[in-house]
């Protein structure tokens, strides 16, 4: 692992482990190689179901949104935080009269971000 990481120090142990992600060129790629190493990619989807599955058939490691990091059936899960890339989130809206809902669902979008500390 390169000095100065962001990544976790637990990531070097795992490095030559078979990894399932959703590219061989995607930002959580490129993120590994700039953590040190050339994931070796047994698997390719960008479900996080399948890859949750994958991982709970012992296929490799990979990377699950914390909304199913809660079932764990099958699989052993760290948590990863700090110097990730951060996804940007739009509510595109078509000029003209609007359908009602869409005020909550921004206002809800908003508070979403407020807890999670980003920008709007």
């Amino acid at each position: 692992m390169k000095a100065g990481s962001v990544w976790p120090s637990w990531l070097s142990e795992i490095a030559d482990e078979d990894w399932i992600l959703a590219s061989t060129d995607g930002f959580i790629a490129e993120s590994l190689r700039g953590a040190g190493f050339e994931p070796r990619v047994v698997a390719i989807t960008q479900d996080p179901v399948a890859t949750h599955s994958l991982i709970a058939r012992g296929l490799g490691l990979g990377f699950i949104p914390g909304l199913l990091a809660g079932d764990e059936t099958g699989i052993t899960t760290r948590s990863v935080s700090g110097g990730l890339r951060t996804r940007d989130v739009y509510a595109l809206i078509p000029p003209g009269d609007r359908h009602p809902l869409v005020g909550e669902a921004i206002s809800a979008l908003t508070r979403a971000a407020d807890k999670l500390g980003h920008e709007r």
